[in-house]
């Protein structure tokens, strides 16, 4: 069932007659400035308290230790509760916000915004009974607030030029691959959207134009508006790429009801595409605040989701934000939150089994072969790469390297991004879309960019390379990112990233090595691949 998020925003359309030059404005170190960090209490303080809730029903997330569901579903009747969603590792509870307060000993209060928006929260996340501590790990945000839909990542554009994708192909040497057969077949990728939808239309004519087969597309979760840029981007992107791929739209937000959070919103969308396309290349052009709209314990319930899928095969890639590191500013509805309050990382990038995908400013010869990268930055404009260091989740023990931990980074936690693509409007791919424009025509033409359009990008390189590896002895990469810190720790002789050493964000600069706003680099698919093929041979991946 579809919820509305807060005062939804227009997909950003800029106009540009040239990309802000790489190091246009100064990144300011993230450890010389102690000032406040913004946080679920202080967001709430900005808004007005109305009192007990009067919500008729609020659910929210069990983290749940094993063989923990019989305990807490006992527990949950004896205080007029319920509990649904059962799967290994979480649950669902829900009831009355009373029974709820009651139960759990917080105070859900319906709250409006500054900009006039009523929702209902709890001020503080619900601690564990004692009762329950050998079965419940943690407990969810409760929570009928959701993000603005202008802070969800969007793709940025300008009215028309672009990459095309023989220029992408060229630029990231995907050519040998296609040379050799390879289009994604037999191959499932999955685009997570946010409400977005799409024009078959704009598709069809995005085919018609660059002479690609029909597109195999799967509608799962078919409420969805039919103007969405984001949503014909990211198709397109991976079309362009792998036409040979079944491409699965997925609206995650059109699962459950108007009680479901956000969080309870991805764990089933995830449960679902992993039982329905076990295997599946998922591609997430989206984003929201890891510390204001999630609890830790649903943060691991969530890694654990992302962990299981990759245990059949999948890789996920998740746009790190388009706001230069000022990823959790909150929108303008929710109050005024000056300076750096809002720097911060971005769900689902930062998660651990996920490989977070930064954004660059890519530059090709007159031929569309490759001619150097810097880090995509428009300080004018308030966009460029997000990037930078998770407040919550521990650094895994694959990333290391040369570069991490670096820039006065608290080196007890994850960083992000893995890795980078192309996503600056201005060196960005020919997108069509009904929405890129106000004549609504589907055949509207922008360049499409953010680091929206760098996440597909890395998804549909990936189905060709896991075609490509099953045909020469290797299997599907699955969970990427040790085999990428490991060959970027031991480059092979043809090395398989473009290591980006110009430009930043607002926070962080490009350094030789790992950084904060490339990561490791951007790929050389060709050379990737055959490195990955070569680790998985030896027993190293």
């Amino acid at each position: 069932m579809r919820r509305r998020l807060l005062a939804a925003g227009a997909v950003a359309v800029v106009t540009l007659t040239a990309a802000c030059g790489a190091g246009s404005h100064s990144a300011r170190s993230a450890a010389s400035r102690p000032g406040a960090q913004l946080t679920w209490a202080s967001m709430l303080g900005q808004s007005t308290d109305l009192g007990p809730s009067k919500a008729k029903a609020a659910s929210l997330l069990v983290a749940l230790r094993p063989g923990g569901a019989p305990a807490l579903s006992a527990w949950s009747r004896a205080h007029g509760l319920q509990v649904s969603d059962v799967t290994a590792g979480a649950a669902t509870l829900s009831g009355t916000p009373t029974a709820l307060d009651s139960a759990l000993g917080v105070a859900i209060r319906d709250w409006r915004s500054p900009g006039g928006d009523r929702f209902f929260a709890a001020r503080t996340d619900a601690t564990v009974p004692h009762e329950l501590a050998a079965s419940v790990s943690g407990f969810g945000r409760i929570s009928s607030l959701h993000p603005d839909a202008s802070l969800l990542a969007q793709p940025k554009g300008i009215p028309s030029g672009g990459l095309t994708p023989n220029d992408v192909n060229r630029a990231y040497n995907v050519v040998p691959l296609a040379q050799a057969g390879d289009t994604g077949a037999g191959q499932t990728v999955v685009v997570f959207e946010p409400h977005d939808g799409f024009k078959k239309q704009s598709l069809d004519a995005f085919d018609r134009m660059f002479h690609l087969p029909p597109l195999n597309l799967v509608v799962s979760t078919p409420n969805y508006k039919d103007d969405g840029v984001e949503t014909d981007m990211d198709i397109e992107t991976i079309h362009a790429i792998a036409p040979g791929a079944r491409i699965v739209y997925d609206d995650v937000f059109d699962y459950g009801d108007d009680n479901t959070t956000i969080a309870q919103a991805f764990h089933l969308a995830f449960q679902d595409m992993d039982k329905k396309y076990p295997g599946a290349i998922w591609s997430g052009s989206l984003g929201i605040c890891e510390f204001l709209y999630f609890s830790t314990a649903e943060l691991l319930v969530l890694d654990a989701d992302v962990a299981t899928a990759s245990l059949h095969g999948s890789t996920f890639f998740a746009s790190s934000g388009d706001t230069g590191g000022l990823d959790c500013t909150p929108s303008k509805s929710m109050g005024e939150f000056p300076g750096d309050e809002g720097r911060g990382v971005l769900f689902p990038s930062v998660l651990p089994h996920v490989t977070g995908v930064g954004g660059t400013n890519l530059s090709v010869t007159a031929s569309g072969d490759y001619a150097g990268e810097t880090v995509w930055t428009q300080a004018v404009m308030s966009q460029g790469t997000g990037g930078g260091v998770s407040r919550v989740l521990p650094r895994p023990g694959w990333q290391t390297g040369p570069g991490v931990g670096g820039q006065g980074v608290d080196q007890q936690f994850r960083e992000v991004p893995d890795i980078a693509a192309d996503a600056d409007p201005a060196s960005g791919t020919i997108v069509l879309s009904a929405g890129a424009d106000s004549s609504k025509s589907p055949t509207a033409q922008t360049s499409g960019g953010g680091t929206s359009l760098a996440a597909p990008m890395w998804a549909g390189f990936t189905a060709l390379m896991n075609e490509h590896l099953k045909k020469h002895g290797g299997r599907a990469v699955g969970f990427l990112n040790p085999a990428l810190y490991y060959l970027a720790a031991h480059p092979p002789a043809f090395p398989p990233f473009h290591d980006i050493t110009l430009g930043n964000n607002d926070f962080y600069v490009a350094t030789p090595g790992y950084d904060m706003v490339t990561g490791l680099g951007t790929p050389n698919v060709a050379y990737l691949t055959e490195g990955i093929l070569a680790l998985q041979k030896g027993g190293k991946a």
